[in-house]
């Protein structure tokens, strides 16, 4: 049976049964795309055309022509503010590691926290766990960020432990500046 058939006549069946295939699967799972095209040429008229890209993308507008003002103002009328001296304990704002720093106390007082209120601690518990946490972070503790990380930590224990602490209590959870810096006179 095979030696009645030549090549020539095994290859052009085969990519005759091909060609059919992929004509019939290219219509089958692009019938809708087919379709489009035909329509669009069929359509002598760009009408369609901008149709389909509105439906798409939304119609275009004509761009409306801004008045552009210009606005002078003298050198006399500028206030600039004096530049604010630094203290030296105080640390610069865009300094990444302390804002690093400040992001770890905050997550770890949340942390905290919610391991507080999960326990169940006591008041005074939570207050030694604080007071444990805050120090660890000496370099915050001379910085000017002291007083929103000690608001941030009031409204941690009173939100999410519903312990409630006065604000200069939670500021005497801060170490002592004497005890971290032995360096430090009594007298400054």
């Amino acid at each position: 049976m095979f030696n009645t058939i030549s090549w020539s006549e095994f290859l052009t069946t085969l990519s005759l049964i091909i060609a059919v295939y992929y004509a019939v699967s290219t219509a089958i799972y692009y019938r809708q795309e087919i379709s489009v095209r035909f329509r669009r040429r069929s359509d002598t008229n760009n009408n369609r055309v901008e149709d389909q890209a509105t439906a798409l993308m939304g119609a275009t507008k004509p761009e409306v022509p801004r008045v552009i003002r210009k606005q002078t103002v003298s050198s006399e009328d500028l206030l600039i503010a004096p530049s604010s001296i630094a203290e030296p304990n105080s640390t610069p704002a865009s300094d990444p590691i302390v804002i690093g720093t400040i992001a770890d106390l905050l997550q770890e007082s949340k942390d905290l926290a919610s391991s507080v209120s999960d326990t169940k601690s006591s008041r005074e518990e939570c207050a030694m766990l604080f007071q444990s946490l805050l120090e660890r972070y000496p370099q915050l503790n001379n910085s000017t960020y002291k007083d929103a990380l000690s608001i941030s930590i009031y409204y941690t224990c009173k939100n999410e432990i519903g312990i409630e602490y006065s604000l200069n209590e939670i500021k005497t959870w801060w170490p002592n500046e004497l005890l971290h810096n032995p360096t430090k006179s009594i007298s400054s």
